[in-house]
């Protein structure tokens, strides 16, 4: 009786194990949508910043700007652009070096970026059709017994 009983409870909490997952799935999905909009925020908000500080906002690289630390006697980069829309790359050892530069980058496929692609992307838009559709071979022995499609010239096809 008693093994019977918790074998009961346990498929009661399994069913709404279940009925939660999907539950937890749209839950999931909320969370990163939500995620993804705030850092297209913090972008945007970045850019903003960045245009109105004068530098160019529009460009993919840019240059890093260096002043010279009098106390120190080393060259300083200043007014890094913000991490939020460029990556750092490189390293300068002096000012005149110029390996070191940012590059703007996205955090999702460009595809799916509207100041890219402000339609659908191409590459998605189109149907395409895989595989042999001229030139299949008949069947053999047995592709006398049933029909085959032909495309318009009268060649055996699959569509």
């Amino acid at each position: 009786m008693l093994k019977s009983r918790n074998q009961s409870i346990v498929r009661k909490d399994a069913s709404s194990v279940s009925k939660s997952k999907a539950e937890l799935l749209k839950d999931h999905e909320e969370v990163v949508a939500q995620e993804k909009r705030m850092l297209e925020n913090e972008r945007m908000r970045a850019l903003e910043e960045l245009h109105n500080k004068g530098d160019d906002a529009a460009a993919v690289i840019i240059m890093p700007k260096y002043v010279l630390d009098e106390r120190l006697k080393v060259d300083r980069e200043v007014n890094p652009p913000p991490a939020e829309v460029f990556m750092p790359l490189g390293w300068d050892e002096e000012r005149t070096t110029n390996r070191k530069h940012y590059r703007q980058y996205y955090n999702d496929e460009l595809e799916n970026i509207a100041e890219i692609f402000p339609s659908a992307s191409p590459f998605n838009s189109y149907s395409l059709k895989r595989g042999q559709t001229r030139g299949v071979s008949s069947g053999g022995l047995f592709g006398m017994f049933k029909a085959q499609k032909k495309d318009d010239s009268g060649q055996v096809s699959t569509e």
